[in-house]
């Protein structure tokens, strides 16, 4: 209130007698004062230190080993001091083993061996974790007078995340390095994840956040790089990168106070048994003769409102292998690439109409076009009726768009980028200021496959369990010309 971008300061104001009396607009309405809306001053202090050592020790080309040790505080954690100080550590080893005196081969030019073990920690810098009560205080014009609002419950037993990762490697080159091969498997074990726990809202509070969760990740990483061809004025090299990753919550201290409603919404973030990044469903029994959506119960009959026997896993929508793969061949002055990523073995949830037809809003799916319009459209669509007075619930709603039948495979593999170029010959810049000229085309987001059988770019979904569409990934064209004097 009465803010000057000048001198950026704001003026004193009278609060109880603005919420009372309002200010007269210039089409003559009454703006009242709302100081719970209006006053926004906000102080935020974290205060954090790190002491850092590293100490790396190399023995005869052969052996290394290194190891850190640092410390960490922050003042987010003041409670009790053992929770606000974590020490956080790693130790490793690396064996090259074709520097050994006994290791002699003619074809495997590089071989070594590497492991590593070490703890890391994190923590929320956001205002929903501290171990303190906190309040925000502002003037409410029905008590006449300033009141606080709680927002955090005090936690002292607030403490950072941490996870325990395992890391075995190894290093392979064939043929004088010609062919590199680049292997490493990891595990991780995270404890103390942060989590939202439903209270009962006669403490003042609905939720609260506190260390709810432990999960296991662990997977695969390869990486090949390889000088296939290697001729005079021909030259052909490759790079694959894969990896292979899965997830499992191993404990959870979060109560789902409505699994119905929380897990297809993607609410609640841990379920122990299944991934961290499962989506869940209800299992679709298509339209009924009026055109409304039907779910099954634990015991297969079709109901209208979905309970928590309806709900089944879907799968995760984090992929279980991704990578890349680019090929880059050089003729004289003549150079092309081309690179591909992919990702398989996860899903979406394609963006459907809730069908409210009382919406506020104007923008509906296009897929609205193939509702249900007249007895016996059940059988070719899935697609509900626009929703009746007598049918209008958030049950119709959510049986409508969070539903098997909105599970996708979203797996796919992106022509991301082709590219070629020319360099022109020394003979061509004689008499000219130029040591080198180089012209480039390149162009981007060539081709899609996506494994889906409604065309969506994967990459384009927005929201996860609530999804929205995206633009997706564009065709881009550019050429160009380098000199260089």
């Amino acid at each position: 209130m009465g803010y000057n971008d000048d001198l950026l300061s704001s003026q004193n104001i009278d609060g109880k007698k603005l919420a009372v009396t309002g200010i007269t607009w210039w089409d003559n309405a009454i703006n009242k004062y709302d100081p719970a809306y209006y006053q926004g001053l906000k102080l935020v202090d974290n205060r954090e230190y790190s002491f850092y050592s590293t100490l790396p020790y190399t023995y005869d080309t052969r052996y290394n080993f290194s190891a850190s040790y640092r410390v960490d505080q922050s003042n987010l954690f003041g409670a009790d001091p053992k929770f606000r100080k974590t020490p956080l550590w790693s130790v490793g080893g690396q064996w090259n083993i074709s520097n050994e005196r006994f290791f002699q081969s003619n074809v495997i030019s590089n071989l070594g061996l590497r492991v590593t073990y070490g703890l890391t920690g994190n923590f929320d810098r956001s205002s929903l974790t501290t171990t303190y009560l906190v309040a925000s205080r502002f003037f409410n014009a029905i008590a006449n007078d300033y009141v606080a609002r709680l927002q955090t419950p005090p936690n002292p037993k607030l403490r950072w995340e941490r996870t325990q990762t395992f890391n075995l490697g190894a290093d392979v080159g064939l043929l004088k390095n010609r062919f590199n091969l680049t292997f490493d498997y990891y595990r991780k074990y995270s404890y103390d994840l942060l989590g939202t726990q439903d209270l009962d809202p006669t403490v003042g509070l609905t939720s609260a956040t506190v260390n709810a969760a432990n999960m296991i990740n662990q997977g695969v990483e390869l990486n090949l790089k390889a000088n296939i061809i290697n001729a005079k004025n021909f030259s052909w090299s490759s790079n694959l990168n894969l990896g292979y990753n899965t997830n499992k919550i191993t404990s959870n201290k979060v109560t789902d106070s409505d699994p119905a409603i929380n897990r297809p919404k993607g609410t609640v973030p841990y379920l122990e048994g299944y991934p961290r990044d499962a989506m869940w469903s209800y299992k679709w029994a298509g339209l009924d003769n009026a055109g409304r959506p039907q779910v099954y119960d634990a015991n297969g009959n079709k109901i209208y409102v979905a309970n928590a026997g309806s709900l089944i896993y879907s799968g995760t929508s984090r992929p279980k292998l991704s990578g890349g793969w680019s090929n880059t061949f050089r003729y004289k002055g003549l150079e092309a690439s081309a690179f591909l990523v992919f990702n398989y073995g996860q899903v979406a949830r394609r963006e459907m109409p809730n069908l409210y037809g009382y919406d506020w809003s104007g923008a509906y799916n296009n897929q609205i076009a193939q509702r249900w319009r007249q007895p016996g459209d059940e059988l070719k669509t899935d697609i509900p009726a626009i929703a009746d007075i007598a049918y209008l619930s958030d049950d119709y709603s959510r049986a409508a768009t969070l539903s098997s039948n909105s599970i996708i495979d979203a797996s796919f593999v992106r022509l991301r980028e082709v590219q070629l170029g020319y360099n022109f010959k020394p003979a061509f810049l004689k008499g000219t200021p130029f040591k080198s000229i180089r012209a480039v085309a390149q162009m981007n987001n060539l081709y899609l496959f996506a494994k889906n059988k409604y065309g969506i770019d994967p990459e384009a979904i927005i929201g996860g369990s609530n999804p929205v569409y995206g633009l997706p990934e564009p065709l881009i064209t550019t050429f160009g010309l380098n000199f260089s004097l």
